[in-house]
């Protein structure tokens, strides 16, 4: 019962995206408008020879929680899922984002159990990194990675230790 609620849950969350470390209120009184503009400025979108993008935003706020000195989430729900797709697509060839002087980084929205799963691959992860060794993060929280051509997957951050472990 609690994995079906957890995959209506990503489901409702499939068109959208959560901006990490923003500024409070830099996006002032109308946020929707502010991130129109802003998403294709800060992530190039206007320079494709195709012409400038438009980004329509269906809903956007900041995460519940209290104010503190880190700044909470902003949840985006994008009225287009191509709109998504070419957001993520920006990210991923754009190496740091940054808005007046922070570093800002972009991501899927996912159901805190599925971030909690995805949170514990974060050691692997740096390990591959400093390896040298490509992967990616399949959905919900599944490591996929080719070494000496052979695919890999692990869904538990464990399993994938070990196997990082017996590399050396």
């Amino acid at each position: 019962m609690v994995k079906g609620l957890d995959d209506m849950e990503n489901r409702s969350k499939r068109d959208n995206i959560r901006i990490i470390n923003l500024k409070e209120g830099a996006e002032g009184q109308s946020p929707i408008q502010f991130f129109e503009a802003w998403l294709p400025a800060t992530l190039g979108l206007g320079n494709s020879s195709a012409g400038k993008v438009r980004i329509k935003v269906g809903r956007a706020h900041r995460g519940l929680g209290p104010r503190s000195t880190r700044p909470r989430p902003v949840i985006i729900k994008l009225h287009n899922p191509r709109d998504k797709q070419c957001i993520m697509a920006a990210v991923r060839a754009t190496p740091e984002l940054d808005y007046e002087g922070q570093r800002i980084f972009i991501h899927q929205d996912f159901s805190y159990a599925v971030r909690e799963k995805r949170r514990g691959f974060n050691a692997t992860c740096r390990a591959l990194i400093d390896k040298g060794i490509r992967f990616n993060m399949r959905y919900p929280a599944t490591l996929t990675l080719t070494h000496e051509g052979t695919e890999h997957k692990f869904d538990s951050p464990k399993d994938a230790q070990n196997f990082i472990k017996a590399l050396d």
